[in-house]
């Protein structure tokens, strides 16, 4: 689908292109490009989907974080020198330097964040050595001073976590309706809006929270176990290790799931909209396992199913 923004410039609206924005990033473009593009990013929301979906090749991904972190730098000055508080345009006009990353990444009051589009999964390593990977239209936030006087994270979306054993640091993840806390454990959170939160454990041992819970209190999770909330009540189960982290490397497999929440997972995999005319369908239980199949594939097999 094509993307594109006019903006009034001196005599004529100029359209702001994907290409355009492209050389923009590579500094390519004349001053009266330049101006034109600053002036929108500028009255722009950062989250624009615009600015998200505007192909960039990823080996200059360094070169855009160095060149980010300068423009924080020099913004600090300045509000040092003038007292005024940070406004919105200086984070637009630095993530014009990562115009065009599906997963990108950005500081949000001191906590680094990061976002992943459709499709798309990102590995991360943070500062304590723990690993992350994160799925699909997912954001990680990495709080203020993470590894070295606390290990807080806040999560929307899924990931798989491999945590560094640290005696004095617990390692906790927040969402908007779970808190998970451990030492030194391996484990998968889902936390994506409108979808139940649910963790399957891998190995170690974690303590988790949910708020939807009616009793309140936290319910300690074993390797091979995972959980989640049913009428209001968290209820633990059994599940394959390899099942729980099938998706860090692009498989999809469903263990007797609701049509409507693996038409979900599908959608976030392929960056698509699926319709169901048959909404009877929704509530079906659904069970396969698919090895990255292209996307033709996959529906035909499920219709199949079906």
């Amino acid at each position: 689908m094509a993307l594109y923004r006019y903006i009034n410039h001196f005599v004529a609206p100029m359209e702001i292109t994907p290409e355009l924005l492209e050389r923009y990033g590579r500094g390519q473009c004349s001053a009266k490009e330049r101006a034109a593009i600053e002036a929108w990013l500028e009255n722009s929301d950062e989250d624009d989907d615009t600015v998200k979906l505007v192909p960039i090749a990823k080996e200059r991904e360094q070169r855009m974080k160095a060149s980010f972190e300068q423009a924080l730098a020099n913004r600090e000055s300045s509000k040092k020198r003038t007292g005024r508080p940070t406004v919105k345009w200086l984070v637009a006009a630095s993530l014009a330097l990562l115009v065009g990353l599906s997963t990108f990444w950005y500081v949000n009051n001191g906590s680094t964040v990061y976002e992943t589009g459709t499709g798309e999964l990102r590995t991360l390593v943070l500062d304590d050595g723990s690993k992350v990977v994160l799925n699909a239209l997912s954001r990680l936030e990495v709080g203020r001073g993470f590894g070295s006087n606390n290990r807080n994270l806040t999560l929307e979306g899924e990931a798989y976590f491999e945590v560094k054993r640290d005696s004095l640091l617990p390692f906790t993840v927040q969402t908007d309706s779970s808190r998970t806390t451990v030492l030194v454990t391996n484990f998968n959170l889902s936390a994506y809006k409108n979808e139940t939160a649910s963790l399957a454990l891998t190995e170690g041992k974690v303590s988790f929270f949910h708020q939807g819970d009616k009793s309140g209190s936290p319910i300690i999770v074993l390797p091979d176990e995972a959980i989640h909330l049913v009428n209001g009540k968290l209820e633990k189960y059994k599940m394959k290790t390899d099942f729980a982290k099938a998706w860090t490397t692009k498989k999809l497999v469903f263990q007797s799931q609701k049509f409507s929440e693996v038409l979900a997972e599908v959608e976030r995999f392929y960056g698509v909209q699926i319709i169901v005319k048959n909404t009877s369908l929704n509530n079906r239980l659904y069970r396969g396992s698919y090895n990255y199949p292209d996307l033709t594939t996959l529906l035909e097999s499920m219709a199949f199913v079906l």
